[in-house]
C-alpha cells in the first residue's frame, strides 16, 4: 500500500504541527504521538511541559 508523505508545518516561533497525515506518522496512532516522537528524536522540548513561553525554559515549575 502506498501512502502520501506526512507534511509538517513549522511556525516562526518554532512550533510544529501536523499538516497532512501520511506514511511517516501512520504507526504513531495520532498527530500528537508522531509529534512527540519527532521531538524526542530531535531532543526538542515538549511544549506541553513548558511554562507557556514556547521556549522550553519551564520557569516557575518545581519537581
Amino acid at each position: 500500500m502506498r501512502r502520501a508523505t506526512t507534511t509538517l508545518r513549522l511556525h516562526p516561533d518554532g512550533g510544529l504541527d501536523l499538516y497532512r497525515h501520511g506514511a511517516q506518522d501512520h504507526r504513531h496512532g495520532d498527530a500528537a504521538g508522531y509529534l512527540r516522537h519527532l521531538r524526542t528524536a530531535c531532543g526538542a522540548p515538549d511544549p506541553a511541559a513548558s511554562d507557556g513561553h514556547g521556549d522550553g525554559r519551564d520557569e516557575g515549575r518545581t519537581g
